[in-house]
């Protein structure tokens, strides 16, 4: 037994464990030959177990299902002999149906379905009978549970290479139907509205769903063929360019600014009122700039911003009205901060991880001046009312600017009462103003 090489989740001791059959859990023989620290392996048996280690997990082995559904990857064996050999994996079998494939990147692949009508066979005796057979097998197999036969009958015989032995075991609690209303929507989510063709559809869905596609094959194919029967118009939303449109002075200077080579510690800040023009400048970036928009959202989290950025040269956040600046302004200073350090070198935790060189200008849109948080920084103020005067800006809040006989200049707030203007409030200082008002007129 010295040259036996166990795969990484068998041990000798799970070779002769009491009760478990040996012949199948015995692992290929192989001779190892050592070349210092190289290692030639040469399969004595000539089969290929390759990726398939996981199979010889005992509690993998050891499950015992009454209805199992079984697929075989790129495989050489003979489909007669290998029928014939699972008919012998257990004496309690009603049912068997082998379907042969062709494989789309060469080879064949097998489709299986066992059933019984009471005691349950464990995986171990089917998987025994298909590594008995001869040829080799690319890959792992796949076992799952069935809980509708015939929705995964219908599947392995569509294209009509089977051959099957006794009958279908009559169940209850076993539809006809090919799945719930409720999977299937799950499925066709990501899908139902692109515009592939009904093929790629099909062949995306085996892919990212392989046990929905084969439960509810026939309920899919049926959606996606209604779906490929409606034409249905599609609204094509405005295209900005510089002949179809005329920017505001404000935008115009967004524009120029991009235009040029990014600069390190630089940050384009727009701020205005709702409905001011911000969301339009974003797309008329998106449409027409040379070098790509990454819209970062309203996100704090260096983790994600960095994630999905790809070096585009327009790096853009767009900060709501409700905004929790409160709990939230430090981290996104901070997140904004960091992008704006033009080439250097941004790292994301998320997922597996991302380095990426900040390769864009940074240009945040937003209802409210710069946070004080980033005041340090190389700050470009824009206002969305930067072209009207101070007393149009003025009249949007109801006040008038008056300079006093005397000289001195007071601010007259009114507010409509009783279908009229009348007088709310007077204030003698500029700095006695509302906030709100300060920040819109006087960027203060």
């Amino acid at each position: 037994m010295e040259n036996i090489k166990y795969p990484k989740n068998m041990s000798r001791d799970t070779v002769n464990k009491e009760g478990v059959d040996n012949d199948y859990y015995k692992p290929p023989i192989n001779e190892v030959i050592q070349h210092d620290e190289v290692s030639a392996v040469e399969q004595v048996n000539k089969k290929d177990y390759g990726r398939s280690t996981e199979l010889y997990n005992e509690k993998m082995l050891a499950k015992q299902w009454r209805q199992h559904f079984i697929t075989i990857p790129q495989s050489s064996q003979i489909h007669a002999e290998l029928f014939e050999n699972l008919k012998k994996a257990s004496v309690n079998i009603k049912y068997l149906c082998v379907a042969k494939e062709h494989h789309a990147r060469g080879g064949d692949h097998y489709h299986i379905y066992i059933a019984t009508t009471s005691q349950a066979i464990k995986i171990a005796q089917i998987h025994r009978r298909i590594m008995e057979t001869k040829g080799d097998i690319d890959g792992s197999i796949n076992y799952q549970q069935v809980k509708t036969a015939n929705a995964v009958i219908t599947y392995i015989k569509k294209d009509g290479n089977f051959l099957e032995f006794g009958t279908i075991p009559k169940r209850k609690n076993d539809p006809a139907s090919a799945g719930s209303s409720a999977d299937i929507d799950k499925l066709l989510i990501e899908i139902y509205n692109n515009e592939e063709s009904l093929e790629d559809n099909i062949q995306q869905l085996k892919e990212k769903y392989p046990s929905y596609y084969t439960i509810n094959y026939e309920a899919i194919i049926a959606r996606l063929e209604a779906k490929e029967n409606v034409a249905y118009k599609r609204w094509k939303p405005p295209e900005y360019n510089s002949t179809n449109t005329k920017l505001k002075p404000y935008q115009e200077r967004i524009w120029e600014l991009i235009n040029t080579e990014p600069k390190t510690r630089q940050i384009i800040w727009v701020n205005g009122k709702p409905n001011s023009g911000k969301s339009f400048m974003f797309n008329y970036i998106d449409q027409n700039y040379d070098y790509g928009i990454y819209s970062a959202g309203s996100t704090a989290s260096l983790d994600n911003a960095v994630y999905g950025y790809d070096g585009q040269g327009a790096i853009c956040w767009d900060i709501p009205l409700n905004y929790n600046y409160a709990d939230m302004g430090d981290a996104l200073a901070s997140t904004i901060e960091k992008f704006s350090d033009y080439g250097q070198t941004l790292t994301s935790r998320k997922y597996k991880g991302k380095k990426i060189q900040v390769r864009g200008h940074v240009i945040v849109f937003a209802n409210r001046p710069i946070l004080p948080q980033l005041t340090h920084r190389d700050i470009i103020r824009i206002n969305t009312r930067d072209d009207e005067t101070e007393e149009q800006k003025l009249a949007t809040w109801n006040i008038t600017k008056k300079l006093l006989p005397q000289g001195r200049t007071i601010w007259l707030e009114e507010q409509m009462l009783h279908g009229q203007m009348s007088e709310r409030r007077i204030y003698h200082s500029k700095s006695d103003l509302p906030i709100e008002v300060l920040e819109d007129v006087y960027n203060q």
